[in-house]
């Protein structure tokens, strides 16, 4: 039974690493460039204007309202925008459990991993000035 669950644990993240390349090369956004995704003042309401009949997987980050120094992740999913709390760290950046060195490495994971329904696909439009 033990020899199994290694190679359930295993299995997936060797899928996930060969699969990493084809998705990236898909995804079409650079991550380390934050000015593709990074909304800075914009408010919730305003991010799910934005992302109101978007693709799947649409995305921005946003200063966190309620939270100064904190930010906002904003995702258009199925039925709604989901939005999920980013927590700035002593030496990084935290989401639900996952912990990153900066907000471009966190942009980077779930434009490959799942965030509940969706992999990052493609930062959201900015509206015309």
């Amino acid at each position: 039974m033990n020899v199994v669950g290694a190679y359930l644990i295993v299995l997936p993240l060797y899928l996930s690493a060969q699969e990493e390349p084809r998705k990236a090369a898909a995804s079409g956004y650079n991550s380390r460039d934050m000015e593709q995704w990074y909304f800075g003042g914009v408010s919730r309401r305003q991010s799910e204007e934005l992302l109101k009949g978007t693709t799947v997987g649409t995305f921005l980050v946003r200063d966190a309202t309620n939270h100064p120094g904190n930010y906002s992740l904003s995702v258009s999913s199925d039925t709604r925008v989901r939005h999920y709390f980013i927590k700035r760290l002593q030496n990084g950046f935290q989401i639900a459990d996952q912990e990153f060195e900066d907000l471009p490495s966190l942009i980077e994971f779930y434009k490959i991993h799942y965030l509940d329904t969706t992999t990052l696909t493609v930062p959201a439009q900015r509206p015309a000035e």
